[in-house]
Protein backbone atom coordinates (compact mmCIF):
# COMPACT_ATOMS: atom_id res chain seq x y z
CA UNK A 1 0.00 0.00 0.00
CA UNK A 2 1.06 3.39 -0.72
CA UNK A 3 1.72 6.08 2.00
CA UNK A 4 2.38 10.15 2.07
CA UNK A 5 5.50 10.78 -0.25
CA UNK A 6 4.93 7.76 -2.18
CA UNK A 7 1.44 8.63 -2.91
CA UNK A 8 2.18 12.16 -4.05
CA UNK A 9 4.79 11.34 -5.84
CA UNK A 10 2.85 9.28 -7.68
CA UNK A 11 -0.17 11.43 -8.02
CA UNK A 12 1.81 14.23 -9.95
CA UNK A 13 2.77 12.01 -13.05
CA UNK A 14 -1.11 10.23 -13.15
CA UNK A 15 -2.60 13.75 -13.01
CA UNK A 16 -0.22 15.48 -15.74
CA UNK A 17 -0.69 11.89 -18.25
CA UNK A 18 -4.61 12.27 -17.60
CA UNK A 19 -4.34 16.05 -18.42
CA UNK A 20 -1.84 15.33 -21.82
CA UNK A 21 -4.13 12.43 -22.99
CA UNK A 22 -7.25 15.11 -22.09
CA UNK A 23 -6.06 17.55 -24.46
CA UNK A 24 -4.99 15.31 -26.95
CA UNK A 25 -8.08 13.99 -27.63
CA UNK A 26 -9.86 17.04 -27.76
CA UNK A 27 -7.97 18.29 -30.40
CA UNK A 28 -7.78 15.10 -32.81
CA UNK A 29 -10.42 15.41 -35.24
CA UNK A 30 -13.20 12.38 -35.93
CA UNK A 31 -11.90 9.41 -37.52
CA UNK A 32 -12.27 9.61 -41.64
CA UNK A 33 -13.84 6.04 -42.95
CA UNK A 34 -14.00 5.36 -46.50
CA UNK A 35 -16.57 2.67 -48.40
CA UNK A 36 -15.32 1.03 -51.55
CA UNK A 37 -17.29 -0.68 -53.92
CA UNK A 38 -15.10 -3.64 -54.98
CA UNK A 39 -17.39 -5.35 -57.66
CA UNK A 40 -17.38 -1.92 -59.01
CA UNK A 41 -13.41 -1.49 -59.13
CA UNK A 42 -12.99 -5.64 -60.08
CA UNK A 43 -15.72 -4.59 -63.17
CA UNK A 44 -14.63 -0.81 -63.95
CA UNK A 45 -10.67 -1.12 -63.57
CA UNK A 46 -8.05 -0.79 -66.80
CA UNK A 47 -6.04 -2.78 -65.09
CA UNK A 48 -8.36 -6.04 -65.08
CA UNK A 49 -8.24 -5.05 -68.62
CA UNK A 50 -4.84 -5.58 -68.97
CA UNK A 51 -4.49 -8.74 -66.99
CA UNK A 52 -7.11 -10.12 -68.69
CA UNK A 53 -5.26 -9.81 -72.52
CA UNK A 54 -2.64 -11.78 -70.74
CA UNK A 55 -5.35 -14.81 -70.27
CA UNK A 56 -6.95 -14.11 -73.72
CA UNK A 57 -2.42 -14.16 -75.37
CA UNK A 58 -2.08 -17.23 -73.25
CA UNK A 59 -5.64 -19.06 -74.89
CA UNK A 60 -4.43 -18.06 -78.49
CA UNK A 61 -1.32 -19.75 -77.79
CA UNK A 62 -3.86 -22.98 -76.95
CA UNK A 63 -5.31 -22.34 -80.30
CA UNK A 64 -2.13 -22.06 -82.14
CA UNK A 65 -1.30 -25.18 -80.97
CA UNK A 66 -4.53 -27.14 -81.33
CA UNK A 67 -4.97 -25.84 -84.89
CA UNK A 68 -1.15 -27.30 -85.63
CA UNK A 69 -2.48 -30.58 -84.07
CA UNK A 70 -5.51 -30.71 -85.84
CA UNK A 71 -3.36 -29.42 -89.70
CA UNK A 72 -1.97 -32.70 -89.31
CA UNK A 73 -4.37 -34.68 -87.99
CA UNK A 74 -7.74 -34.06 -90.43
CA UNK A 75 -5.14 -35.80 -94.06
CA UNK A 76 -4.79 -38.85 -91.45
CA UNK A 77 -7.92 -39.12 -90.44
CA UNK A 78 -8.83 -38.75 -94.44
CA UNK A 79 -6.62 -41.21 -95.53
CA UNK A 80 -7.34 -43.74 -92.59
CA UNK A 81 -11.10 -43.94 -93.66
CA UNK A 82 -9.27 -44.52 -97.56
CA UNK A 83 -7.36 -46.69 -96.00
CA UNK A 84 -8.14 -50.73 -96.11
CA UNK A 85 -9.44 -52.31 -92.90
CA UNK A 86 -6.99 -54.53 -91.49
CA UNK A 87 -3.84 -54.04 -93.74
CA UNK A 88 -0.28 -52.20 -92.25
CA UNK A 89 -1.27 -49.16 -93.51
CA UNK A 90 -4.87 -48.91 -91.55
CA UNK A 91 -3.11 -50.09 -88.71
CA UNK A 92 -0.14 -47.31 -89.12
CA UNK A 93 -2.52 -44.55 -89.66
CA UNK A 94 -4.90 -45.83 -86.61
CA UNK A 95 -1.87 -45.28 -84.61
CA UNK A 96 -0.86 -41.86 -85.49
CA UNK A 97 -4.20 -40.85 -85.59
CA UNK A 98 -4.91 -42.48 -82.04
CA UNK A 99 -1.03 -40.73 -81.24
CA UNK A 100 -2.47 -37.42 -82.21
CA UNK A 101 -5.53 -37.37 -80.75
CA UNK A 102 -3.90 -38.13 -77.39
CA UNK A 103 -1.73 -35.06 -77.57
CA UNK A 104 -4.24 -33.18 -78.60
CA UNK A 105 -6.41 -34.26 -75.27
CA UNK A 106 -3.07 -33.74 -73.62
CA UNK A 107 -2.75 -30.41 -74.66
CA UNK A 108 -5.97 -29.52 -73.81
CA UNK A 109 -6.27 -31.02 -70.50
CA UNK A 110 -2.84 -29.05 -69.60
CA UNK A 111 -4.18 -25.91 -70.85
CA UNK A 112 -7.03 -26.04 -68.37
CA UNK A 113 -5.07 -26.76 -65.81
CA UNK A 114 -2.50 -23.91 -66.32
CA UNK A 115 -5.17 -21.46 -67.56
CA UNK A 116 -7.07 -22.16 -64.18
CA UNK A 117 -3.55 -21.22 -62.08
CA UNK A 118 -3.27 -18.39 -64.50
CA UNK A 119 -6.20 -17.12 -63.81
CA UNK A 120 -5.92 -17.35 -59.89
CA UNK A 121 -2.46 -15.98 -59.86
CA UNK A 122 -3.70 -12.98 -61.87
CA UNK A 123 -6.95 -12.38 -59.53
CA UNK A 124 -5.04 -12.40 -56.72
CA UNK A 125 -2.14 -9.98 -58.32
CA UNK A 126 -5.36 -7.50 -59.02
CA UNK A 127 -6.23 -8.20 -55.52
CA UNK A 128 -3.22 -7.12 -53.95
CA UNK A 129 -2.71 -3.68 -56.15
CA UNK A 130 -6.00 -3.17 -55.60
CA UNK A 131 -5.43 -3.04 -51.43
CA UNK A 132 -2.13 -1.31 -52.14
CA UNK A 133 -4.28 1.42 -54.29
CA UNK A 134 -6.44 1.23 -51.29
CA UNK A 135 -4.02 1.58 -48.63
CA UNK A 136 -1.63 4.19 -50.54
CA UNK A 137 -5.00 6.49 -50.41
CA UNK A 138 -6.26 6.00 -47.32
CA UNK A 139 -2.52 6.70 -46.11
CA UNK A 140 -2.66 9.97 -48.34
CA UNK A 141 -5.99 11.28 -47.33
CA UNK A 142 -5.97 10.82 -43.86
CA UNK A 143 -8.25 7.82 -43.75
CA UNK A 144 -8.56 5.90 -40.21
CA UNK A 145 -10.63 2.98 -42.05
CA UNK A 146 -11.33 2.24 -45.62
CA UNK A 147 -14.02 -0.75 -45.77
CA UNK A 148 -15.71 -2.79 -48.42
CA UNK A 149 -19.27 -2.04 -49.34
CA UNK A 150 -20.77 -5.65 -50.74
CA UNK A 151 -18.31 -8.14 -52.20
CA UNK A 152 -19.51 -10.97 -54.41
CA UNK A 153 -17.60 -13.98 -54.80
CA UNK A 154 -16.03 -14.15 -57.89
CA UNK A 155 -17.92 -17.11 -60.14
CA UNK A 156 -20.03 -18.14 -57.40
CA UNK A 157 -23.97 -18.75 -57.16
CA UNK A 158 -24.40 -15.27 -56.44
CA UNK A 159 -23.16 -15.41 -53.03
CA UNK A 160 -22.09 -11.89 -51.85
CA UNK A 161 -22.10 -10.28 -48.51
CA UNK A 162 -22.70 -6.39 -47.04
CA UNK A 163 -20.08 -5.26 -44.74
CA UNK A 164 -21.31 -1.47 -44.64
CA UNK A 165 -25.68 -1.25 -44.02
CA UNK A 166 -25.28 2.06 -44.51
CA UNK A 167 -23.28 5.30 -45.95
CA UNK A 168 -23.06 8.78 -46.57
CA UNK A 169 -22.83 9.01 -50.21
CA UNK A 170 -19.72 11.07 -49.82
CA UNK A 171 -17.96 8.48 -48.17
CA UNK A 172 -18.18 6.50 -50.98
CA UNK A 173 -14.11 6.46 -52.86
CA UNK A 174 -14.59 3.86 -55.39
CA UNK A 175 -14.06 6.57 -58.13
CA UNK A 176 -10.98 7.83 -56.20
CA UNK A 177 -9.39 3.95 -55.95
CA UNK A 178 -10.42 3.60 -59.41
CA UNK A 179 -8.20 6.27 -60.24
CA UNK A 180 -5.47 5.03 -57.88
CA UNK A 181 -5.11 1.86 -59.05
CA UNK A 182 -5.23 2.78 -62.92
CA UNK A 183 -2.83 5.50 -62.54
CA UNK A 184 -4.88 8.13 -63.66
Amino acid sequence: MLRGNALRRLTLPVLLLVVAIGAVAMRSEPSRVGVVDLNRVFEESARRDQLQEELTAFTKSLEARLAEINAKLAPLEEQLELSVKGTTQHQQLEKQVFGLVQEKKFEIARFDEEFKKRKLALREQLLGEIRAAVKSYGETHGYAAIIQREFTLPEATGLSWESVLYHDAGADLTDAILQTLDGK
